[in-house]
């Protein structure tokens, strides 16, 4: 029996680095490139959600919440640019972007919907919801942070 969802990325998020790489290469075919954890979570938990369902239209849209964000990834090269004056490269600058989540996920799924990140309030990600289902039709909505990656799919539900 498979194991659910938010259970198997709850599982994945406590996981080390390389087996965090290794199940997003398996879920994408081939080896992440240029993605920090946070991305890698992310996309992992999206390609879990729309799996449930086959796929997604073209024109869906992506709501991506957190209240960490990438900070995990950022402290250490923040702590390397004030305590030796080294500067990310601009491929760590890029993977420590909470938005690399947006395109890295828009880019697997092929939607051109609109995307928003936003805090993980509920009153921020539901307005975000109502803002986005005016203009796609359906919407996959993830929440990202260390610890967890759930996502979920909402339809707009218009009157035919």
């Amino acid at each position: 029996m498979a194991e659910p969802t938010l259970l198997a990325q709850i599982r994945l998020s406590f996981a080390g680095a390389g087996q965090v790489e290794q199940a997003v290469a398996a879920r994408i075919g081939r080896r992440p490139r240029r993605m920090g954890r946070f991305v890698q979570l992310a996309l992992a938990g999206a390609i879990d959600c729309v799996a449930q369902i086959g796929r997604l239209p073209r024109e869906a849209g992506l709501v991506i919440a957190s209240n960490a964000g990438v900070w995990p990834e950022l402290e250490p090269l923040l702590a390397r640019l004030f305590e030796h004056a080294d500067p990310p490269t601009p491929y760590e600058f890029l993977a420590v972007q909470e938005t690399s989540a947006c395109i890295a996920i828009a880019s697997q799924f092929d939607i051109h919907g609109p995307c928003l990140f936003v805090a993980a309030h509920p009153a921020a990600i539901a307005t975000a919801c109502e803002m986005l289902l005016l203009d796609a039709p359906l919407l996959l909505v993830g929440a990202i942070d260390p610890w967890v990656s759930d996502w979920k799919i909402i339809s707009a539900a218009r009157p035919g």
